[in-house]
C-alpha cells in the first residue's frame, strides 16, 4: 500500500461528520451563523488510500496540515474521504469566510484547488452543508444570497479598499459583470468620500448582495446628502459623470434618505459597455 508522511500528532485536529453535526446544533441552538469552506485538492496517484469521515489511519489529505494552521481552535475541521476538507467557521458569516479564504487555494501549495464558501442555511444538516458547498466548488451551487458588507473611513483609500474586496465574487461572477461592478462601486464610493464626508469620523457603508439574476448594491453615507443631476444636465454643467457610469450600466438605480443612499442592479449574466443603449428605465 502506498504510503504518505503525514503531519505528527495532527489527526486529533480533524473530526468526521458526526463533530460536525454538534457544531450545527450548537450555532442553530445559540443563533450564531456558521460558514462552510469547502476544499478539495487533486487526486492522489493510483493506489493510494485516503480517510473517510476522519476513519482509519491512512494518510490525511494533502491540505490539511497547512489548513490547520490557518483556522481558529474553536473552528471544525473534517475529513470527506480523499482529498476534500470541509472547515466550518463559527460565528463566521459567509462574506467574512471568503475575505480568509477565498484565494486559499493559492497558498496550500497542494497543486489544483477547489474551494467552494457557503452559509449555513435554516435546517440544514451535516451532510447537506457539505454537498452544498462541494456543489459550489464545482460551479455547480446557487450562490444566490452571498453578500459583502463593508463600513469603511470616509477617506482617499476608501475606493480602493472596496474595490480589492469584491475579489469575494471572482468565482461567482463573469470577469466582465465583475469588472462593471467595480467600476460602479468605486464611482460611487469616491462620490460618497467627495461628498458625505461630514468630518474625521465619517464613514462609508458599502452592501452587496447576489441574487440569483442580479448584483444588488448600496453605499450611504452620513453627509448632508445631494440632488442628483441627470446625465443630460450633468453633461451640460459639467460633473456629475460617476451617476453617468451608474446610469449607463445598470439595470435599475435610485437615490434615497435625502440624497445620502444611493443603490443600484447590475443584471449577473450580461456586461454593459459604456456606450451601450440603457438596459431599462431607471428608478430615482
Amino acid at each position: 500500500m502506498h504510503e504518505e508522511p503525514r503531519p505528527s500528532g495532527a489527526r486529533a485536529r480533524f473530526s468526521g461528520m458526526r463533530a460536525l453535526q454538534h457544531a450545527i446544533d450548537d450555532c442553530a441552538d445559540t443563533g450564531v451563523s456558521l460558514a462552510a469552506v469547502f476544499v478539495e485538492a487533486e487526486a492522489r496517484p493510483a493506489g493510494a488510500w485516503a480517510p473517510t469521515n476522519g476513519n482509519g489511519d491512512a494518510p490525511l489529505p494533502r491540505v490539511a496540515a497547512p489548513l490547520s494552521r490557518r483556522v481558529r481552535d474553536s473552528d471544525v475541521i473534517t475529513l470527506l474521504g480523499d482529498e476534500a476538507v470541509l472547515c466550518t467557521l463559527r460565528g463566521l458569516p459567509a462574506a467574512a469566510a471568503h475575505r480568509r479564504f477565498g484565494r486559499i487555494g493559492d497558498r496550500l501549495g497542494a497543486g489544483p484547488i477547489r474551494v467552494g464558501i457557503v452559509e449555513r442555511e435554516a435546517g440544514e444538516g451535516a451532510s447537506q452543508l457539505a454537498d452544498r458547498a462541494r456543489a459550489v466548488s464545482r460551479g455547480q451551487g446557487s450562490t444566490a444570497g452571498m453578500r459583502l458588507v463593508l463600513d469603511l473611513p470616509a477617506d482617499l483609500p476608501a475606493a480602493g479598499r472596496a474595490r480589492s474586496a469584491l475579489g469575494m465574487f471572482e468565482r461567482e461572477l463573469d470577469p466582465r459583470v465583475l469588472d462593471t461592478l467595480r467600476l460602479v462601486l468605486t464611482e460611487l464610493v469616491s462620490n460618497a468620500v467627495r461628498h458625505g464626508a461630514a468630518g474625521p469620523e465619517s464613514t462609508v457603508h458599502v452592501d452587496v448582495r447576489l441574487s440569483p439574476d442580479a448584483v444588488h448594491g448600496t453605499i450611504a453615507d452620513d453627509g448632508a446628502g445631494f440632488v442628483p443631476k441627470l446625465p443630460a444636465q450633468a453633461r451640460r454643467r459639467g460633473g456629475g459623470l460617476g451617476l453617468m457610469i451608474v446610469d449607463n450600466v445598470s439595470r435599475r438605480w435610485g437615490v434615497s434618505d435625502g440624497g445620502r443612499r444611493v443603490w443600484f442592479e447590475l443584471i449577473r449574466d450580461e456586461a454593459v459597455e459604456l456606450g451601450d443603449p440603457a438596459p431599462s428605465a431607471r428608478e430615482r
